[in-house]
Order: C-alpha cells, then sequence, then structure tokens
C-alpha cells in the first residue's frame, strides 16, 4: 500500500489521498515508513514523468508530512533507522540530527532500549550502522555491548557493528573488554566475532582473529575477501596479503 500510494503521491494525486490516509487501518509506524519515502520524493523533487514539483504541490506535500509526522519513540526510529543513508541523501544534516536526538534518548532510558533492540536487529533496521556509531559514541563504559552482543545472535548485525565502531573510532575506548568479549565469542561463533571485529579493525585483531579462524577450519577463507584494501582505519599491507594465501589455499593442497 505504501508503494502505491508513493507512485500515486508522485502522480499528482495528494489531494485525493490525504483523505483516504485518515480513514486507512495504517498504523503509526507504517506512516512512518511513508513520511520517509514522502520527505525522500521532495527532496529528488520529481514528478512520475520526471516533471519538476510546483511550489503550491511541494507546499502541499510539506503539510502532509506534518500531518503524518509520527510523535511515538517507535515510529520515529522507524522513519529514521528504516532507511539507510542512500535513503536520505540531500538531506544527510537533518538526518543526522534525528539519529543523534534518538540515540540520546535511547541511552537515557533503558526501557526504551530494552523495547527497541529486537527492532534494531532485524533486517528493517536498515540504517542501523549509521544509528548505533551514535550510541556507541555515548556509551563510553560500554555498559551496553552484552546485551547487545545477545540480541544479535542469529540476526542482522549492523546493528553491534556500528555501536563497536562507536565505541572504538567514536568514544574510543581501551578496546581490551571489547577484545575479551569476542574472545569468549570467538569459541562459540567464530563467524560473528570475525564480523564484529572487522567494525574495529587492527585494535579488535580482527586480522588475526580470521587468519586463526581459517586456519582452524571453524570459518571459511572466503572471509578474507574483507581484506582487500583498508578495514576500519587501517590499511592492509603486502605482508597481510602474502599470510592470507597461506590459509587459502591450504585445504586446496590438502
Amino acid at each position: 500500500m505504501i508503494r502505491d500510494l508513493e507512485m500515486l503521491t508522485r502522480r499528482g494525486w495528494i489531494d485525493k489521498l490525504r483523505p483516504i490516509m485518515r480513514e486507512s487501518h495504517l498504523d503509526e509506524t507504517d506512516k512512518a515508513s511513508f513520511v520517509s519515502v514522502l520527505k525522500s520524493f521532495r527532496q529528488w523533487g520529481k514528478h512520475a514523468d520526471g516533471s519538476e514539483i510546483k511550489p503550491e504541490y511541494d507546499a502541499k506535500l510539506s503539510e502532509w508530512i506534518e500531518e503524518l509526522r509520527p510523535t511515538s519513540f517507535h515510529a520515529r526510529l522507524v522513519e529514521s533507522v528504516g532507511e539507510g543513508a542512500s535513503g536520505h541523501f540531500g538531506r544527510e544534516k537533518e538526518w543526522e540530527q534525528e539519529l543523534d536526538e534518538l540515540a540520546r534518548e535511547l541511552f537515557a532510558d533503558r526501557s526504551i532500549f530494552n523495547s527497541e533492540i529486537e527492532w534494531l536487529t532485524s533486517e528493517g533496521a536498515n540504517g542501523a550502522l549509521e544509528f548505533e556509531s551514535r550510541l556507541g559514541l555515548l556509551d563510553a563504559s560500554a555498559s551496553l555491548l552484552p546485551d547487545i552482543l545477545n540480541a544479535s545472535r542469529n540476526r542482522a548485525i549492523a546493528f553491534i557493528r556500528g555501536y563497536v565502531g562507536g565505541l572504538v573510532y567514536g568514544a574510543k575506548i581501551d578496546p581490551t573488554p571489547i577484545n575479551e568479549c569476542l574472545d569468549r565469542l570467538e569459541t562459540e561463533d567464530p563467524l560473528l566475532a570475525c564480523q564484529i571485529a572487522l567494525a574495529g579493525g587492527g585494535r579488535l585483531s580482527v586480522f588475526e582473529r580470521s587468519v586463526r579462524e581459517i586456519r582452524s577450519s571453524r570459518i571459511s577463507p572466503y572471509f578474507l575477501r574483507n581484506f582487500t584494501y583498508w578495514v576500519g582505519d587501517q590499511r592492509v599491507t603486502e605482508a597481510q596479503v602474502v599470510e592470507a594465501l597461506v590459509p587459502a589455499y591450504a585445504p586446496r593442497r590438502q
């Protein structure tokens, strides 16, 4: 329905659609997703036939966006984090401010964190990487790390990768507790440990972890595709490339 509404809005039907939306059974979360779509359409400024949006139609769009603007925390989260960076192209500063505000609210209220963590580790949270880097920046004590790690098992990992990246590069915390946590995780889920370590590069010993687990045949050599040029803030060296060739090709000789 939201996709159809978007297309009809692009075709100029906004006056017909607004009363339909008011009477629809879409909940606030659905409407929040649609607000994100409307903002993107307004930013690009094109109708379905490629023509420019006229000022009077732009004014109606602005009014409709304000009418549908979400108020609950979850709906606001869906609007801002439901789409990745590409979905907010052209309004990056406004989007970053939204993410900062949401991150502060989430970090300040543990009940909100507990109620939202399932959605934030779902495939629907396409902007989780950008959002969680801000949460990591706020959490200088890494107090949320155990809960986020547990919630991320067998689910989308953008949430925890963004959070760890925020801890390492934003808050600039001592990586020791993260490394210790990943060491324990490595014995249970080596692939997840290595995937998370990618967010911290050399500070989380991601290359050494990966090579160790590949040599132990616990993860596939295909994981080495992540080491192409840069990992985190560190450039992959020629020595690492040569070292990577050994575990990658050794199983074939066997």
